[in-house]
Parts: structure tokens; C-alpha cells; sequence
């Protein structure tokens, strides 16, 4: 977490930070956070996956049934996100770092730092880091939750089976 915490004159105090928040309790009552926390329903700020991890930068619901939630997502060399789509809504990614393969509706595209790929509501779409990469993510629609990932395929293996043998470059 980058927010320094500085604690003085107390004692028999836990206190804990993470992206989801911050804990200060006396040490003798800390545990009762499994307690309060069973009944959160609140996204996960920070999460750890068999492909890298993702952080929530920023999340609103607007006017007329629309949300948007930006993400920071990190995938490690060699691992990838499922082949998917989304039903409720689009995405923007802006790759931050790195290089990999990004397959958008079965074509394959080789994609790296600077370039902005366009995911639109019900567009097939995974990737693939060829060395560490980080991408931005901006989702808008009107019901962003896990639910509405539509899995196709888990392996790039099986990801590269769907896609055309013509390569194309995103610029």
C-alpha cells in the first residue's frame, strides 16, 4: 500500500492496511473483523490470480444505470487471461508496460507499451504476456460484475485455436 501509517502512543493495538482499507482495533478485539468482514459485499480492491493480479484504481456508478470501473492489471510472462466476453459492457485497455498477444473476435494481434485496444460490449478478447505486462483498464456499461464474463477457453493454447492464421499489428 502506498499511504504511510503512522501510529503513536498506543499500545495493544493492531493496525493493518491493505487496498481494501485500513484496521485499527485493540488487539483483544481484532478477531471479530471476520465477523464484520463476512458481510461486506464490497469488491475486492486488490486480488492475487493464476495469471498475475489486478488492482482497482477508481470505481462510480453514474446517471442512468452506468458504471465505470478502472483498473490496474498486471500479467506475468507467459500467462494469460481467459479468451471471454462480456455481455453488459465494453472495455478500453492502454498496455503500460511490456509486450504480449491480444486476440480480439479471432484475430491475433501483437500488442506493446503505448498501444490502446478497444473491447467492444460482446467482443471475444484475451491476451497473452510475451514479457511482464501492465495494461490500464477502463470498463463502462451497466452492471460491471464478475458474473458477466462469458469464458470461452482457458489456455492460450486453446485461445489460439479461434483465431485466424493472418497476424495483425495494433498501431
Amino acid at each position: 500500500m502506498d499511504i504511510p501509517i503512522t501510529v503513536l502512543g498506543l499500545s495493544n493495538v493492531v493496525v493493518a492496511a491493505s487496498p481494501d482499507g485500513i484496521l485499527v482495533s485493540d488487539k483483544e478485539a481484532s478477531p471479530r473483523i471476520k465477523e464484520i468482514m463476512k458481510h461486506d459485499n464490497q469488491r475486492p480492491m486488490f486480488e492475487e490470480r493464476r495469471w498475475g493480479w489486478y488492482r482497482v484504481l477508481d470505481y462510480c456508478k453514474l446517471g442512468d444505470n452506468h458504471e465505470v470501473l478502472t483498473k490496474r492489471i498486471g500479467v506475468l510472462a507467459g500467462k494469460n487471461l481467459s479468451y471471454q466476453l462480456h455481455h453488459k459492457r465494453s472495455e478500453v485497455w492502454t498496455i503500460v508496460s511490456g509486450e504480449g498477444e491480444f486476440v480480439l473476435n479471432d484475430k491475433l494481434y501483437r500488442v506493446k507499451t503505448g498501444d490502446v485496444l478497444q473491447i467492444p460490449v460482446g467482443a471475444k478478447h484475451a491476451i497473452r504476456a510475451v514479457t511482464d505486462l501492465e495494461f490500464i483498464e477502463v470498463q463502462t456499461g451497466s452492471e460491471l460484475i464478475e458474473e458477466d464474463i462469458v469464458r470461452l477457453c482457458m489456455t492460450w493454447d486453446d485461445v489460439l485455436k479461434h483465431y485466424t492464421t493472418q497476424k495483425y499489428r495494433i498501431i
